[in-house]
């Protein structure tokens, strides 16, 4: 997808102000990269990523993602990116 869609009332709310300035933009660059791979908001399998390629690929370090936060959560091996619009993948995957 070309355009990051995300919601006004979700930026508003308490779970993306609550999170400290670091998280918001980890968070940002997470939300980013899920769009352009068009992923569902699911990282798959790079738990054990190096810190390198975690800087390289999606622009955040190994730290910041390992930080517990509101606006991610591990599945596994999995990273799981709130608020990604899967509905809006659908849509668009669906024209």
């Amino acid at each position: 997808m070309n355009w990051i869609n995300i919601r006004t009332e979700f930026l508003q709310g308490e779970v993306f102000r609550g999170c400290e300035p670091t998280d918001r933009a980890t968070w940002l660059c997470l939300l980013g990269y899920c769009h352009s791979q068009e992923n569902r908001g699911v990282l798959v399998n790079c738990r054990d990523w190096p810190d390198r390629k975690w800087q390289q690929v999606v622009a955040v370090t190994k730290e910041e993602v390992n930080r517990v936060c509101g606006l991610w959560f591990w599945d596994g091996d999995d990273l799981v990116v709130r608020e990604y619009p899967v509905e809006k993948q659908a849509e668009i995957a669906a024209k």
